[in-house]
């Protein structure tokens, strides 16, 4: 039998992790875009569980950087998704979860587009029901038989209406410290904790899409 391999855990259970995988320098020129648009009260406030989003985050240098033009991360992303290619990479953008934030809903992001994984990369150390990201393992296998099922955007929220009972696995919490990174498939059901901490969560967001043999050179 063949050794396992990260693409052989990732494909079973619908994420990957990598620890210590952002450039300190950057994580801390992202955390002062932050810091000057909060003191501008230029931060977006998400509709959803008291979060909020930071305009414009991929338009600076470190916000692109930091995860979609990351050398070792693009490297990690092309191995998982061999032999298919990246079509193209979105930065979604920081987004923070403040303290006191209560659980968000376990949900999936958008159905109908290509498939894409998601990197998500901590700006700032997350413990145990620090507004960490969560998902539940092996969930994808599940959600895709639905796909065809779902109507944006409510169904997202709600697939046990769709007849399906959510995945047996327990909830994983994905906690660490600032740079480390999880990799993860869209259609994972995912959430954030609720943030019991003193501290506000950053992450940042990024899709690559993938499918055939068209690429869009990083």
């Amino acid at each position: 039998m063949r050794e396992s391999t990260e693409k052989d855990f990732f494909e079973e259970n619908g994420y990957l992790i990598k620890r210590d995988m952002l450039d300190p320098v950057l994580i801390k020129e992202c955390l002062q875009i932050v810091s000057d648009q909060s003191e501008h009260g230029e931060l977006r406030r998400k509709s959803h569980d008291w979060g909020f989003t930071v305009p414009g985050f991929s338009s600076y240098r470190a916000g692109r950087q930091i995860i979609a033009e990351n050398p070792n991360i693009l490297t990690i992303v092309k191995a998982l998704l061999a032999p298919q290619k990246i079509k193209s990479i979105w930065t979604r953008g920081c987004i923070g979860i403040l303290p006191g934030a209560p659980e968000r809903a376990m949900h999936i992001d958008a159905a109908h587009s290509d498939p894409y994984i998601v990197v998500t990369g901590y700006l700032s150390d997350v413990n145990q029901d620090g507004g960490s990201f969560t998902l539940i393992p092996k969930s994808h296998h599940i959600v895709r038989t639905l796909l065809p099922q779902l109507q944006e955007p409510d169904d997202y929220y709600d697939l046990k209406k769709n007849g399906v009972a959510l995945c047996d696995e327990p909830y994983f919490q994905f906690t660490g410290n600032a740079g480390d990174v999880i990799f993860w498939d869209r259609t994972l059901l995912h959430q954030h904790t609720k943030n019991i901490s003193k501290e506000t969560r950053l992450a940042v967001f990024t899709d690559f899409r993938y499918g055939g043999e068209s690429s869009t050179p990083p």
